[in-house]
């Protein structure tokens, strides 16, 4: 590049690494999520009740969201970098342990409790998604402040993503004959192998590629009081009034930091925690059960099952693998959809605004029409309560599982595209990480509870159906999932009410 070119298109250049990283690192930072294409085969060869298979599946989530506000803090106070190395070791410690304890010369193949062990292990996994996933998202938020929405969703499309990538990847390179000689299945231990080696080499670039760059790394700046050159006027003791020409407010003004004594305080939050809770938790429920509810359907309607399923492959494999892709691809579709169109239509962050002063009246927040980003989370909210009116009322067979997985992307996907950037514009993107991770620990707590309540429902069902000689005890039919559903349905209608409010509450700010 010549010399003579703009400082603005000499520094441009320097952001490829960091972008790079961030997209790479959420393409394949939620690998746990491809729960469903294993979970079956789990079931299967340890003959797992459905409330132990579904623990595993939450002791990934767990993993990911309990220890968010942790990784959050880290990007906050050390960098992405130190975090996303931190994710090549949980990574490859989880799936490289979890394959060699299926294994059948493992030392807890045989035992009553595995799946308590494998629990701990997809705990550890879980772990690794949000290291992973959080030194991406922080990076992006950091570098490209003045665009909220499309710095959070790009980074969080692509994590939506991963689970097509990477079970793409299973499905074309790890199908092995299946053991009763029909169709084919994963082979578990080597596709978590490779996930091992495979994460841990991703997370290593982008330990060395995830800088957060600033306009104050490629721009001088002018300098201000404090840094102009003294002279015989400038006072030789510095009062904190003169070192401050503007204190800050108590309580804190909207978009300002604060400490989280005083965060905990806000009611926006508590909201905010209620809808992600209820929203996020039964859309994790949903991505780790697909596997189930496919096969729960699956049972009561085989002979209806298309021949190309029937007879090419294991039909509760095939069912699982598009269902997972095509979640994946409505989850990935919202999280950019709403993260553009709330960077277009809403309203503008102060800090854009500042910068902005001299544009065209045109194009100032008063004279453009505007969209609150509180009225796309609602959007987000209602799709996710068609979803499960459809499952709770007229889900029957496998052919409409699609409205379901595809109903449920489009609102799990549209809720962590907007509920990271409200936080980053009500609360500051300088406390970012330490904000959205108390927001992950309510979608931890709803996971947890939503999945938990799938399992011991589909059990007591089994429990009163006939069952096989020989194999885990399983459950047929949409009785299994019915009661779930309609309790989901119930409390996402809840939360559209409670995004109304916060509607209210931040209205013209947002």
């Amino acid at each position: 590049m010549h010399p003579t070119d703009p400082p603005n298109a000499r520094s441009r250049l320097s952001y490829l690494p960091s972008c790079f990283s961030i997209l790479l690192n959420s393409l394949t930072a939620g690998a746990i999520f491809c729960f469903p294409l294993i979970g079956p085969g789990l079931q299967r060869d340890f003959s797992l009740a459905t409330r132990e298979l579904n623990s595993i599946a939450v002791g990934g989530t767990l993993g990911q969201y309990a220890t968010a506000v942790i990784f959050g803090k880290l990007c906050d106070k050390r960098g992405p970098q130190i975090v996303s190395f931190l994710a090549s070791i949980l990574f490859f410690c989880g799936y490289f342990i979890f394959s060699a304890a299926i294994q059948p010369e493992s030392w807890i193949f045989g035992s009553p409790h595995i799946y308590a062990h494998l629990t701990a292990l997809y705990f550890v996994c879980g772990m690794g998604t949000a290291a992973s996933y959080f030194s991406a998202v922080s990076c992006s938020s950091k570098t490209f402040p003045n665009h909220p929405g499309l710095a959070i969703s790009l980074p969080t499309s692509f994590f939506g993503l991963s689970s097509l990538f990477l079970s793409t990847i299973a499905s074309n390179f790890f199908i092995v004959p299946s053991s009763s000689g029909s169709g084919g299945e994963i082979n578990t231990p080597s596709f978590l192998r490779f996930l091992a080696f495979f994460l841990a080499a991703v997370n290593i670039i982008g330990a060395l590629g995830l800088r957060v760059y600033t306009a104050a790394d490629h721009f001088p700046t002018e300098p201000n009081d404090d840094q102009a050159e003294p002279s015989e006027r400038t006072p030789l003791v510095r009062t904190r009034t003169m070192a401050s020409a503007t204190p800050p407010r108590y309580p804190p003004a909207f978009g300002q930091s604060r400490p989280l004594s005083v965060l905990l305080w806000d009611g926006g939050l508590w909201a905010l925690m209620l809808v992600v809770f209820v929203t996020g938790g039964s859309g994790e429920m949903v991505i780790a059960c697909l596997g189930s509810i496919a096969s729960s359907l699956l049972h009561s309607t085989i002979t209806g099952l298309p021949a190309a399923l029937s007879a090419s492959a294991d039909p509760a494999l095939s069912i699982s693998s598009r269902q997972v892709q095509l979640l994946a691809l409505s989850n990935t579709s919202a999280r950019l959809l709403f993260g553009f169109l709330s960077d277009f239509l809403a309203v503008k962050p102060a800090s854009t605004a500042d910068d902005n002063d001299d544009s065209d009246d045109d194009e100032s927040p008063k004279a453009r029409f505007r969209v609150s980003r509180l009225t796309f989370l609602l959007i987000a909210t209602l799709l996710s309560t068609v979803a499960f009116a459809w499952a709770s009322f007229k889900l029957s067979s496998v052919h409409s599982l699609w409205i379901v997985s595809v109903g449920t992307g489009l609102g799990y996907g549209g809720l962590f595209s907007l509920a990271p950037a409200v936080c980053a514009q009500v609360w500051s993107v300088e406390d970012f990480g330490r904000n959205f991770g108390i927001l992950a620990w309510a979608a931890a707590a709803g996971a947890t509870v939503f999945t938990i309540l799938y399992g011991v429902v589909a059990d007591a069902v089994a429990s009163q159906q006939p069952s096989i000689p020989e194999g885990p005890r399983l459950c047929s039919g949409k009785v299994c999932f019915t009661p779930t559903m309609l309790a989901c349905f119930i409390l996402n209608a809840m939360a559209c009410v409670v995004v109304c409010w916060l509607w209210r509450r931040w209205r013209g700010k947002l």
